[in-house]
C-alpha cells in the first residue's frame, strides 16, 4: 500500500518487545534470530507500492508487471482512471476499501463466462469518480461496513435512482450495519448533505434499497463452491429483472426476489452440507 513503511533496524532489534508472545512461531522452530533476518533481508527484496485508490487499471499493470519479472528497486505504480464500460449492469463499490474493491473484481471474473453471449449485460465494476451512466439499467451494491458513509457511494446510489435503474443490493462483510429509519439520517447527515438528491429523498431511496432481501457475496469466507452458488444466485436476480424492466406489466418484484432468494439461501446450505459430507468422507 502506499502508506507502508518497512520496519527500520531499531524496530527489528526490539521484535521481540513489539511482539512478546513468539509461541506460535517457535513452535515451528521459527526463533528470534530467524524472524530478525527475514525482516533484514525483506528490505531488499523488490517493491511496487500501489497508489492510495486502486483501479481496474492498476491491477492489470500491477500483473503485467509481476509477469514481467523485471520489477527492481521501488516502482511505483500509477494512478490510472478507468473509462465507464458500455453494459447496462454496473457493481459499485466503496473505493476507500480496498477489501471492497477485490470483492467487485472477483464477482466480475466469476460472471464473465456467463456473459460471453450477452456483453451489454456484463456486471463491471463502476469506476472511481465515475457516476452512474443513463444509459445503465442495474446496479449491484456490494453492501461492506461504513460503505453508505461515503460521499461516493450516496452519490452513486443518488445517480442510479436518476438514471430509473434497479439496485440489488450484495451483503459482502458481516460487518455491514442495514440502515434504519430512526437513525440512518442522524447517523450520515454530514456526507447525506454534501450528496445529491435531497436529504430526505436520499434516505427514501436507501431506506427502499434495503427493502429487498440481500444477495450473498462474501469471497473471503466461502469455498469456490459456495462462490459459484452466490454469483448464480446474483445472475438470476439480474435476468430476472432485466427481463421484468422490458415487461409492461411486471410481476411484483418483493414476491418474485423473496420467493428467489429461498431458492438461493438453499442452494447455498446445499453447497456447504456437500462440502461437509466431502470432508467427513475424508476423514
Amino acid at each position: 500500500m502506499h502508506d507502508f513503511q518497512f520496519p527500520d533496524d531499531s524496530w527489528i532489534a526490539e521484535y521481540n518487545q513489539h511482539v512478546p508472545d513468539l509461541s506460535a512461531l517457535t513452535a515451528f522452530d521459527i526463533t528470534l534470530d530467524y524472524i530478525q533476518e527475514t525482516f533484514q533481508w525483506l528490505r531488499t527484496c523488490p517493491s511496487v507500492v500501489l497508489p492510495m485508490k486502486i483501479t481496474h487499471r492498476t491491477l492489470k499493470t500491477l500483473t503485467m508487471e509481476i509477469g514481467r519479472r523485471t520489477v527492481a528497486g521501488e516502482l511505483l505504480m500509477p494512478d490510472e482512471l478507468d473509462e465507464v464500460p458500455d453494459t447496462k449492469v454496473f457493481i459499485a463499490v466503496d473505493h476507500t476499501n480496498i477489501e471492497a474493491i477485490c470483492i467487485g473484481q472477483i464477482l466480475h471474473m466469476i460472471m464473465q463466462p456467463f456473459y460471453a453471449s450477452d456483453p451489454d449485460s456484463m456486471p463491471h465494476v463502476l469506476p472511481r469518480d465515475a457516476g452512474f451512466p443513463q444509459a445503465g439499467r442495474m446496479c449491484l451494491l456490494i453492501c461492506t461496513a461504513s460503505c453508505l458513509e461515503r460521499l461516493e457511494m450516496l452519490e452513486i446510489i443518488g445517480s442510479v435512482s436518476t438514471a430509473g435503474a434497479s439496485f440489488v443490493p450484495i451483503l459482502a462483510d458481516d460487518n455491514f450495519r442495514f440502515p434504519a429509519e430512526g437513525t440512518f439520517l442522524e447517523q450520515n447527515r454530514v456526507a447525506m448533505e454534501l450528496a445529491e438528491p435531497s436529504v430526505e429523498e436520499l434516505q427514501t431511496i436507501v431506506l427502499s434499497i434495503f427493502r429487498e432481501i440481500c444477495a450473498f457475496f462474501q469471497p473471503m469466507m466461502a469455498s469456490e463452491a459456495i462462490l459459484n452458488t452466490s454469483a448464480a444466485a446474483i445472475r438470476k436476480r439480474i435476468n430476472n429483472t432485466l427481463a421484468a424492466r422490458g415487461t409492461k406489466a411486471p410481476t411484483s418484484r418483493r414476491l418474485s426476489f423473496e420467493k428467489q432468494n429461498s431458492c438461493d439461501s438453499k442452494g447455498i446450505k446445499e453447497a456447504q452440507a456437500a462440502e461437509e459430507n466431502d470432508a467427513d468422507a475424508t476423514v
